[in-house]
């Protein structure tokens, strides 16, 4: 009978070790088979990718499209430069003109004020003749009686 108890350690060492290499594995958490189904999925997905959008045509259609609209924008760019200064001298040749402008209302008003001061002095003027015209006409009558009287 201990030629059966040994037998049956032995089968039962043999049967803990078969269970735990194929049960457990090599600590893996993941099923070999399942882990290769999984990588070979993925694997065709990328070949899948590689080869609708990142061909080589693709890719150089893609770049010389970008190039032409970099020039494009490039050109704007420079456009836009250009507008830009002109937009600054427009802006220094209104200045200039609001200055002129200016310029020329105050001189406006400087002969405004001149002209409403030459305006008095003819009043005044005039006024000073009728008394000289008065004075004239009552001289002329002196004269003239005195001359008819002679």
């Amino acid at each position: 009978m201990s030629e059966w108890i040994e037998w049956a350690i032995i089968a039962f060492i043999i049967l803990g070790i078969g269970y735990v290499v194929f049960k457990g594995g090599a600590a893996n958490p993941v099923g070999t088979g399942g882990l290769q189904r999984t990588v070979a999925s993925i694997d065709g997905r990328l070949k899948g990718i590689e080869e609708s959008a990142a061909s080589k045509s693709a890719v150089e259609r893609i770049e010389r499209t970008l190039g032409e609209e970099k020039s494009k924008i490039d050109k704007a760019v420079g456009e836009f430069g250009a507008l830009s200064v002109t937009l600054g001298e427009l802006r220094n040749e209104s200045a200039s003109r609001n200055l002129a402008v200016e310029a020329l209302a105050e001189s406006l008003r400087v002969v405004a004020t001149d002209t409403k001061q030459m305006v008095d002095r003819v009043s005044r003027v005039e006024e000073g003749l009728k008394g000289v015209e008065r004075n004239l006409d009552r001289i002329y009558n002196v004269v003239v009686e005195k001359g008819m009287g002679r």
